[in-house]
């Protein structure tokens, strides 16, 4: 899920540097989607009564989702770049 998360952050940087700014928001949007599963495993797990065991990130990987969910977010924010009625566009369609 977060190699899936990385691919849809590139492609909205890629997408924001042509400033195209709804399609950049709708690959982040997905970026923290894929991150959002990390560790459904136990979740699911307990829901279903399973005795799955939860698969635990490194320390290396736990780092690496941190950063990339956390760049997932302030590109979103666009530091200004990205305007509210880009931001009102993209909940309509999503």
């Amino acid at each position: 899920m977060i190699s899936s998360a990385e691919k849809f952050k590139m492609e909205g940087n890629d997408y924001f540097k042509s400033k195209n700014f709804k399609m950049a928001m709708g690959k982040y949007h997905r970026a923290i989607l894929q991150l959002k599963g990390v560790g459904s495993d136990e979740k699911m797990s307990s829901i279903l009564g399973a005795d799955i065991p939860p698969k635990k990130l490194t320390s290396d990987m736990e780092g690496k989702f941190i950063k990339l969910k956390t760049d997932c977010f302030n590109n979103l924010a666009g530091e200004g770049s990205i305007t509210v009625s880009n931001i009102y566009s993209l909940v309509i369609i999503l």
